[in-house]
């Protein structure tokens, strides 16, 4: 047998995967994890100057990820060759075929492009782990690249290094960035928070930005994201234990929290766990906390159990269901426990573990009550709050080069005949062509499409959603120039575009419930049929009109001016 002092062992975090490297002589073993779960492992045999992957094998439920393919980069990262192997597990043979196809070497390249329009997505992942593990991280969108990008996505390559934006992680003095490797292989995915300007020209954090109570974090960056989120878990099936999708935490508590034992037990493990009982396990535990009156230890404190909740309110036990039990047979009271909500779950009043129910106060509204708004205000919104995200009032010294680079990738006449339109009227206004070329290079990079994909639109839905938001460009970033939220720039954009009254009308419905663009209720108000502009000025400047009144002028005037501005 040989000595565990001959095992070199290395613990890293790579790409935002716990990655633990063991090498044993001539074997060399990966596993990958995070939050404290196994993910996947790969056992490698060295022969002479190269390794050769022997077993393969990623959990059912994260295949299609990216976690082996992160585990063979790591494991190249680290120095060593990888070859393909003749005696390949089907598993790894198909990985290789997949990912290496007409290759016998594995080398690191972005051919794939993995890691292009998924840094928001990846960040948040990290941030969530880093949130669970009390590491106070922070949440940056970065933007302007001021590296070398020659060796960038080429689908970053289209655009001007100045529209360029991504997304990090800031856990003390030190940036993470899980997807760097868009921007070059020789990019950093860890370096120091004083070199961020040397790479990134701005940053915005955007998440945490709400403190809640002490025994309870709240981290919900505006009310049009967390509604994004929840549109999109509610979309997505639950998987075969009846577990809803649960995307983004978006509240924790800071320490434990006792609830009731009989509370705890009705909650269903998140892998059927009650319908599995380890008998000899739990035996073993009831003797442990019946000897000690504490629950087993774990790195010398009690090791409570962990419960996730949905965005619709329903509590999951993830890690504790047979200590749960072991309580329950011992007839305890209560029970310490880790609670992390996603998706804005700790909204639902109704839930077991709503957090008003268990002592820990009252949270927001319950937004599971609200009704849902249209699909394609959702896309704009998703896309102008994640793709444009913060305006920039810099003027550009070189606008007009970065418009003519942009229309220069348009083939489509029609798309390329709307967006110089844009380009013009931007012109006249040198606060809002930093953002407008920033917007213009996100629609061409795809965004909007992408956004659409998220909430589920159909071809026909997709193409009205990037008609609005080309139609919205200039008002839009002259509403936020202006200091208007997101709320409002959304609404007035929305008018402005003239793109349907089932759309613009559920951006925000007026103080008696009706939706402004109502025909109907205009023509109750004493509004003309066919009233000119300057007539509806004058009702809205009136001293004697309702306030309905004006508002329903104002909506109407919006609509006329972005019509006669589009046409």
């Amino acid at each position: 047998m040989r000595a565990r002092e001959f095992i070199i062992e290395d613990r890293e975090n790579y790409h935002g995967l716990n990655i633990l490297l063991q090498q044993d002589e001539d074997e060399v073993f990966v596993k990958a994890s995070a939050g404290g779960r196994e993910l996947g492992h790969v056992l490698f045999v060295q022969d002479g100057e190269y390794l050769m992957p022997q077993d393969l094998e990623v959990d059912e439920r994260y295949r299609g990820q990216g976690i082996a393919q992160t585990m063979y980069d790591y494991v190249k990262s680290r120095g060593y060759k990888i070859r393909r192997s003749g005696q390949q597990t089907d598993a790894g043979a198909g990985f290789w075929a997949k990912h290496r196809p007409e290759q016998n070497v594995w080398e690191q390249g972005m051919a794939e492009g993995r890691d292009f329009d998924r840094c928001f997505g990846q960040a948040c992942k990290l941030y969530d782990r880093a949130v669970d593990k009390n590491l106070k991280p922070k949440l940056v969108q970065v933007a302007d690249f001021r590296g070398d990008g020659s060796g960038a996505d080429p689908r970053w390559g289209k655009l001007p290094q100045h529209v360029w934006q991504h997304y990090v992680v800031i856990v003390g003095d030190q940036v993470l960035d899980p997807t760097a490797g868009q921007f070059g292989a020789d990019m950093p995915t860890q370096y120091p928070v004083s070199d961020l300007d040397r790479l990134w020209g701005k940053q915005y954090q955007i998440r945490p930005r709400e403190d809640m109570a002490e025994s309870l974090r709240v981290d919900v960056p505006n009310e049009d994201w967390l509604q994004s989120k929840i549109d999109y878990a509610q979309s997505k099936k639950p998987n075969s234990f009846g577990v809803p999708f649960m995307g983004s935490t978006t509240a924790w508590t800071t320490q434990n929290v006792r609830v009731p034992v009989d509370k705890l037990q009705l909650l269903p493990g998140m892998r059927g766990e009650q319908e599995n009982v380890r008998q000899q396990d739990l035996e073993a535990i009831v003797k442990i906390m019946k000897d000690t009156g504490k629950l087993p230890l774990h790195q010398d404190q009690e090791y409570a159990p962990f419960i996730n909740v949905a965005y619709d309110g329903s509590a999951w036990v993830n890690e504790g269901n047979h200590r749960i039990m072991a309580a329950a047979q011992l007839g305890w009271k209560d029970l310490p426990v880790q609670i992390s909500y996603f998706d804005g779950g700790e909204r639902v009043k109704s839930g077991a573990m709503y957090p008003g129910r268990i002592g820990l106060g009252e949270v927001a509204e319950d937004m599971s009550q609200k009704p849902k708004s249209d699909p394609i205000v959702r896309t704009m919104v998703d896309f102008y709050v994640n793709d444009v995200g913060p305006v920039s009032k810099q003027p550009l010294d070189d606008y007009v080069p970065q418009a003519k680079a942009l229309l220069g990738q348009i083939q489509d006449q029609t798309l390329r005949a709307k967006v110089l339109k844009i380009f013009k009227q931007a012109k006249k206004d040198p606060v809002i062509q930093g953002s407008v070329i920033t917007a213009v290079g996100a629609i061409l990079a795809g965004g909007v499409l992408a956004s659409a994909q998220k909430f589920g639109l159909s071809p026909t839905q997709t193409n009205m959603a990037l008609q609005a938001v080309l139609n919205t460009v200039i008002p839009t970033m002259v509403s936020r120039v202006n200091g208007r939220d997101w709320k409002e720039t959304i609404k007035y954009t929305l008018a402005s575009a003239g793109i349907g009254t089932g759309i613009a009308g559920v951006t925000e419905n007026f103080k008696d419930g009706r939706n402004p663009q109502d025909k109907g209720d205009s023509a109750r108000h004493g509004i003309p049929k066919n009233a000119t502009i300057a007539q509806l000025k004058k009702i809205r400047s009136s001293k004697t009109a309702s306030p309905r009144k004006k508002q329903l002028a104002h909506w109407q005037i919006n609509m006329r001016q972005g019509r006669a501005k589009s046409n």
